[in-house]
């Protein structure tokens, strides 16, 4: 009896058992929806852009390189400082290597992005960080005619969260050949020549000192600074124009005023205050009739004359 009760047990509890797993593998068949596949959501950050200060003269014998640069804010034009020590020793070691030879230059280039807004006298963010550095290398020490500026778009920069460009700077120190030198030279000649013929034309509107730049514009001033950072003895006659709506002599301040300040502009983008001398003509060499709004728009002006 004892033995038929212990079988009976055993039988019992694999029935059960069996049971139970069919039971649960039903609930999760009827829980689950075969056609649905569950995936993780997987969010990636991306990678700020940098750009590392690299100085090689590949027909030469110098070499400078270093992770830290010259650093930028998106829609800016100034350094952000303060100045690494390892620039600040890149740009030692870079003039004591210029100043060897008269062949010997560097080109500056200065990088940025299609969709970055432009507030600079020049014609792209590119040229008004190069310009930056430049002036910044001037400043300790180098000669504004051993370096010349350029641009390159590079819209894969990408800024990082503080919208900070690491680096947009590209350095191509260089010994000069012939034909260079003579292909600078002629360059130079040429500006002289387009800037002497067609100065370049600043305007106001009313009762302000205050400017915009157009396109036409940024192009001859990049082409006023490369002709002054060249040519030591050059000299930019800034010429300040007004209408002749109200008082002679305070139109003729107001014209001095604005000559200034855009002395004081040039100064601030790096032209030497030596090679500039401001003069004001008020409304005494109009170019277009006063006796309309437009004409008295364009009478407003600011003239840059190249000696």
């Amino acid at each position: 009896m004892k033995r038929t009760l212990y079988i009976l047990g055993i039988l019992l509890t694999g029935i059960v058992g069996s049971l139970l797993t069919w039971y649960i593998g039903c609930c999760d068949c009827c829980n689950s929806n075969p056609t649905t596949k569950t995936e993780a959501t997987v969010l990636t950050k991306t990678q700020a852009t940098s750009y590392p200060l690299e100085m090689i003269d590949t027909n030469g014998d110098f070499k400078y390189s270093s992770q830290d640069n010259f650093n930028f804010h998106k829609n800016e034009d100034q350094i952000i400082l303060p100045i690494s020590e390892n620039i600040k020793g890149g740009v030692v070691n870079l003039k004591k290597y210029l100043v060897e030879s008269n062949v010997r230059n560097i080109d500056i280039i200065g990088l940025y992005t299609e969709d970055e807004v432009n507030n600079t006298a020049f014609p792209n963010l590119g040229i008004a960080r190069a310009n930056a550095v430049k002036n910044y290398m001037v400043l300790n020490g180098l000669d504004s005619q051993k370096i010349n500026l350029k641009s390159e778009l590079k819209n894969e920069m990408i800024p990082n969260d503080s919208l900070v460009y690491s680096g947009p700077v590209l350095f191509h120190p260089h010994t000069l050949s012939d034909d260079e030198l003579n292909a600078t030279k002629h360059k130079l000649e040429e500006i002289h020549r387009h800037i002497v013929a067609d100065p370049l034309l600043l305007h106001f509107d009313f009762g302000s000192k205050n400017l915009t730049f157009s396109a036409e514009e940024r192009n001859k001033m990049h082409e006023i600074v490369t002709y002054i950072d060249h040519n030591h003895n050059a000299m930019l006659d800034v010429i300040g124009h007004s209408d002749n709506i109200g008082n002679t002599a305070k139109n003729t301040s107001l014209g001095l005023e604005r000559a200034n300040f855009v002395k004081d502009y040039l100064v601030r983008i790096g032209v030497n205050t030596d090679q500039i001398k401001t003069s004001s003509k008020g409304p005494n060499k109009p170019i277009a009739t006063n006796e309309t709004k437009g004409g008295r728009a364009i009478n407003r002006r600011v003239e840059i004359i190249l000696e």
